[in-house]
C-alpha cells in the first residue's frame, strides 16, 4: 500500500459519534457518468447519519470487481470508516466493473477517459477544488498512470494498494497465465514489488514526500476485507489521507 500525502495539517478532526456507522446509516446516491470517450460510468456517492467534516475522497476498485467492494455485507466496512472520520466518500464503477455492460478495454482508456471525468464530475457536485483517493489494483494501475500523466492534478492525495505504477508479474503467475489458466478460477499473488518500485521511482524523482506500508500476512483484498482490516488497515489508510 502507497500512500502519496498532501502537506496540510489535520484541523477538521470529525466530532464523535455516538456510535459506529454501519450499512444501514448509508445514504446512497448512484449518478450516471461519461467517461471522456463516450463510455458510460456510474459514481455510487455515500454520505452517514452526518455531513462531512471533510472534503471528498473518490475510491477506485479492481478489474472484474464493482464499487460496492468497498462495503460488502460486513460489521464494518471501509466506507464505514471514512464516513466516521468526516470524508465525502465516492464509488467509481469505472470501465472494467461488472455494474456495467462488458466491452473490451485498456488501462490507458481508464487512465485517459474515466478517472479524469470521475474528478471533474466530483469536484463539481462538491465544489471542491482538491480531492483524494483511494485506488486498488488495476484501478490503482490507470489512477497512477493518469496521475503520472499530468490528467489529475486535483488530485493531492493518493493511496494506492495491491499494485502501482509498476507492475510485475510474478514468475509462478506467469507460469499459471501459460499454462495453468484453463484449470485456475482464482489467483492471488502477492504484488509488494509493485508497490516498492513504484515507492522508489517517487523517491528519485520528489524524496521524503511518500510513504510505503508492507503489510505482511495480507493478501490481495485483505486491506479491505480482511479480518482484521477494521482495526489495522482502515485506520492506515485513514492516517494517510489525513497527512
Amino acid at each position: 500500500m502507497t500512500g502519496t500525502p498532501a502537506r496540510s495539517p489535520r484541523t477538521n478532526r470529525p466530532t464523535r459519534r455516538t456510535r459506529p456507522t454501519t450499512r444501514r446509516d448509508h445514504i446512497t446516491e448512484v449518478r450516471p457518468l461519461t467517461a471522456l470517450d463516450g463510455r458510460p460510468l456510474t459514481l455510487v456517492h455515500v454520505q452517514g447519519r452526518h455531513p462531512p467534516t471533510r472534503g471528498p475522497v473518490i475510491v477506485v476498485h479492481g478489474a472484474g470487481v464493482r464499487a460496492e467492494l468497498f462495503r460488502p455485507p460486513l460489521p464494518r466496512t471501509f466506507v464505514d470508516a471514512l464516513l466516521d472520520d468526516g470524508w465525502d466518500v465516492w464509488l467509481l464503477n469505472w470501465r472494467a466493473s461488472i455494474d456495467l455492460d462488458p466491452v473490451p478495454w485498456t488501462l490507458d482508456q481508464a487512465a485517459a477517459y474515466d478517472h479524469p471525468a470521475a474528478v471533474a464530475h466530483v469536484l463539481d457536485a462538491t465544489g471542491a477544488d482538491r480531492l483524494k483517493a483511494v485506488v486498488h489494483c488495476q484501478g490503482s494501475t490507470s489512477f497512477t498512470m493518469a496521475m503520472a500523466a499530468g490528467l489529475l492534478p486535483e488530485v493531492d492525495t493518493v493511496v494506492s494498494n495491491a499494485v502501482s505504477l509498476h507492475p510485475v508479474v510474478p514468475r509462478l503467475s506467469t507460469f499459471k497465465i501459460g499454462y495453468l489458466a484453463p484449470l485456475i478460477s482464482r489467483v492471488t499473488p502477492c504484488l509488494a514489488d509493485s508497490r516498492r518500485r513504484t515507492f522508489d521511482f517517487l523517491q528519485r524523482h520528489r524524496p521524503g514526500r511518500d510513504s510505503l506500508h508492507v503489510l505482511p500476512g495480507y493478501g490481495h483484498l485483505d486491506v479491505f476485507l480482511g479480518r482484521r482490516a477494521a482495526t489495522e488497515t482502515c485506520p492506515l489508510i485513514l492516517e494517510e489521507l489525513a497527512r
